[in-house]
């Protein structure tokens, strides 16, 4: 699962899910909410994406990149590896 916190902004969404079709990620639930951050009151960006990768030696390049991406949106990013059903 991939944790996303940050301010809100157009195009958030997007490039979330078009860094995760460059590694062909399968998304399997994607939920997303906004609410206001206590001190400053901006609209924060909340995500949990649950997520097929295709091949464990691509975990790196996409943890990579959700770094870049991460650092480019100024969101904090979490990945939570989930126990298979």
């Amino acid at each position: 699962m991939w944790e996303i916190v940050g301010q809100d902004r157009p195009g958030i969404v997007q490039q979330i899910a078009a860094a995760l079709a460059l590694h062909g990620v399968n998304v399997e639930e994607f939920t997303s909410a906004c609410s206001m951050a206590p001190m400053s009151g901006e609209k924060l960006f909340h995500a949990n994406i649950t997520m097929q990768i295709p091949a464990a030696s691509q975990l790196a390049d996409l943890r990579s990149e959700v770094e870049k991406l991460a650092n480019d949106l100024m969101v904090e990013a979490n990945f939570v590896e989930l126990d298979d059903p």
